[in-house]
């Protein structure tokens, strides 16, 4: 099942925060910081609404409909928490890939 994600407000942890359903993200962990870092990757929703998933083919989803994010998060594992540090909270089509993100 698809997760939507909760971002909260940007830099501060919170229990609801999540970052969603996605694939294809890349991701870090800090052994000594006991912190998980997730950057990106693809939305397993479409711009027009439509939950797919491609990667598994149970929904067949277009390239053009599947949306790619630009968002940083950070997951503590000493408090179980995420925190959105930075990017956007909205969805990007493939056209419109940023080319960095600025923290």
């Amino acid at each position: 099942m698809y997760d939507p994600p909760v971002y909260g407000e940007k830099g501060v942890p919170n229990s609801a925060n999540v970052p969603g359903g996605r694939y294809l993200a890349s991701g870090h962990y800090d052994h000594m910081k006991q912190e998980f870092w997730l950057f990106g990757g693809s939305d397993l929703s479409t711009d027009n609404g439509t939950v797919c998933y491609s990667q598994f083919n149970l929904v067949k989803c277009p390239d053009s409909e599947i949306a790619h994010l630009n968002d940083l998060w950070r997951y503590r594992v000493t408090d179980s928490t995420w925190t959105w540090m930075a990017g956007s909270n909205t969805i990007t089509l493939p056209n419109k890939l940023p080319k960095t993100i600025h923290l």
